[in-house]
């Protein structure tokens, strides 16, 4: 890319250079950036109740979330990428499903924790 101005290439420079110097900052639940309930139902509701809230597959299979069918699904499909990836919030990578007791996976006990992955802060 050849600019014309040299005013032009420096802004870009200036701006390449101010990005990388910000940390990358990302909320997950768990995290204080993190909405709380009424906040995410407020701003929900400013987007027509688009929102989403993702859970790990696995959360069906566990305590409060409990659904048996469900679980039975989640169980017969749980090696499938296409039905993993399909999952809203599509968790390919259980990696993200466990959070800091670790526990939400598909094979626990019902009464385990199941919890959001919220990964490194």
């Amino acid at each position: 890319m050849l600019f014309q101005n040299p005013l032009t290439a420096l802004g870009v420079l200036s701006t390449a250079v101010h990005a990388q110097s910000e940390p990358r900052r990302r909320c997950a639940y768990g995290d204080d950036c993190w909405p709380n309930a009424a906040t995410w139902d407020q701003f929900n509701a400013t987007v027509g109740g688009k929102l989403i809230r993702s859970l790990p597959s696995a959360a069906v299979c566990h305590a409060e979330r409990y659904d048996a069918n469900q679980c039975a699904l989640a169980k017969s499909n749980w090696l499938d990428s296409s039905w993993r990836t399909n999952q809203t919030g599509s968790y390919a990578a259980t990696l993200w499903e466990m959070g800091p007791t670790g526990q939400c996976f598909i094979d626990t006990a019902v009464e385990a924790p199941c919890d959001q992955g919220i990964g490194t802060r």
